[in-house]
């Protein structure tokens, strides 16, 4: 740097020299390139997928955005650290459980943040009505993360279920009746 080259040129030569990108992206921070313009740079000089470069470089979601990535790529790449900043706007959580979908995250992979990040349980019923529209499925997804009962009553109110549906529902997905007892003895149904 002091000589006058740029991280840019430093890039280059070392693409040149037919490095690996997976030798290149751990210098790009070392010589001053941050984090958000190492991706594009990985992406324009050895024609790497941004969502590949940004996995090589460790990059968080703010550094994924700030390099261009689409919200799908960053969710592809970091859906724990968009939803522990989602606010808990219904409608923003049903967008982040099918924006992970189509990231290529699988059904039960989605329930189980949504389990583990919503932060009340209608951003819960939210999401999980996005991404199964079949209430069988839903509750299936819900009882099998061993979700809150709060997330179990919002999740059957969202689907509009009443009580006796919503055992249905249970039922039809197999799912088991749970007891536990109490430290007074008494078995309830969980």
């Amino acid at each position: 740097g002091q000589a006058g080259v740029t991280p840019a040129s430093t890039v280059a030569v070392l693409h040149a020299e037919h490095l690996d990108e997976t030798q290149v992206a751990p210098l790009l921070p070392v010589i001053g390139v941050p984090i958000g313009d190492a991706i594009g740079v990985l992406h324009e000089r050895c024609d790497l997928d941004r969502l590949d470069a940004a996995r090589l470089l460790d990059a968080t979601a703010s550094e994924m955005r700030q390099a261009g990535c689409t919200p799908v790529e960053i969710m592809a790449a970091r859906p724990r650290d968009v939803l522990r900043q989602l606010p808990e706007d219904p409608h923003l959580w049903e967008l982040a459980a099918g924006t992970m979908a189509t990231a290529g995250h699988s059904t039960p992979q989605v329930a189980a943040h949504l389990a583990a990040h919503a932060p009340t349980a209608d951003a819960f019923a939210a999401g999980l009505s996005a991404l199964a529209s079949d209430p069988v499925e839903g509750l299936a997804l819900a009882a099998h993360l061993r979700a809150e009962p709060a997330h179990m009553a919002a999740a059957s109110e969202r689907y509009g279920l009443s009580p006796a549906a919503t055992a249905t529902a249970l039922a039809d997905a197999g799912t088991p009746a749970r007891c536990s007892s109490r430290r007074s003895g008494i078995a309830a149904i969980t």
